[in-house]
């Protein structure tokens, strides 16, 4: 026990000594592979990280979406060369990091990562942001939703939209809001929903502060989809309970294959 104890004292003597950090910084210390260091051999110290990717993003955007990073390292975004206008710390070497401040077209932006207290050169050449299209294409939706779901796949984004996904069966209810970029890309967005209901026809809609709003995307076959659904479903009660050989398993199986949507 005392061998141990005094083993991660070293440790982390050695972690403070080098890169010159609190105690807490050095307990979260990302691992780095000996054989593979992020400094240069025979003593010399430059920081061998390379700087991370920033992909394309418009006007009025509020995150990025960078790439190419060690995973969990601190990842920097800075603004026309000067403030630091974002900071994570992602757990795989992509992810979005969100900023302070709305995008304007003709920014510049970099990116850097700081590893164990070694920062890479910022990102070169700098990205410029965008200017935001208009009008704004009309969003698409996977057709591939279920009863009681809370995804819905929205496409056909803009990187630096607002997407808001409605119930057109109740209204136009609003069922859950994404934003580009995102943790998956710069064009599409995962939307997290309430629960989809049967029968009930599902639309996007794309939003930014400086363009009208896309038009709306109506999947006409959706509804469709949606009663057969709800008839296949009144048929697979009816059959399961005339099936009672049937395992627990094979029902669930069952149900889910006449439930999925065509």
């Amino acid at each position: 026990m005392k061998m141990r104890s005094t083993a991660r004292e070293s440790s982390l003597s050695v972690c403070m000594a080098v890169i010159g950090c609190a105690l807490p910084l050095c307990a979260a210390a990302v691992y780095i592979n000996p054989q593979f260091g992020i400094t240069g051999g025979d003593g010399n110290a430059i920081p061998l990280l390379s700087p991370p990717v920033i992909s394309v993003v418009d006007a009025c955007a509020k995150s990025v979406q960078v790439e190419s990073f060690i995973p969990k390292a601190t990842v920097q975004i800075i603004l026309n060369g000067g403030p630091v206008i974002g900071t994570a710390t992602p757990q795989f070497g992509y992810g979005a990091v969100a900023l302070s401040q709305a995008l304007n077209a003709g920014d510049s932006l970099t990116a850097r990562q700081i590893v164990n207290g070694l920062k890479s050169e910022p990102s070169s050449p700098p990205l410029i942001v965008g200017a935001m299209p208009s009008p704004l294409p009309t969003p698409t939706v996977d057709s591939r939703l279920y009863d009681c779901g809370h995804i819905v796949a929205v496409g056909a984004l803009a990187p630096g939209v607002s997407v808001s996904v409605q119930d057109v069966s109740t209204g136009n209810t609003v069922l859950g809001n994404g934003t580009t970029p995102n943790e998956w890309g710069d064009d599409w967005a995962p939307v997290l929903t309430s629960a989809l209901v049967a029968g009930h026809e599902v639309t996007a809609v794309q939003s930014a502060c400086s363009v009208p709003a896309s038009h709306i995307r109506r999947n006409k076959h959706l509804r469709k989809l949606f009663r057969n659904r709800l008839l296949e479903t009144s048929m697979t009660a009816d059959s399961l309970a005339l099936s009672s050989a049937l395992t627990p398993l094979a029902h669930s199986v069952a149900a889910q294959t006449h439930l999925r949507t065509r």
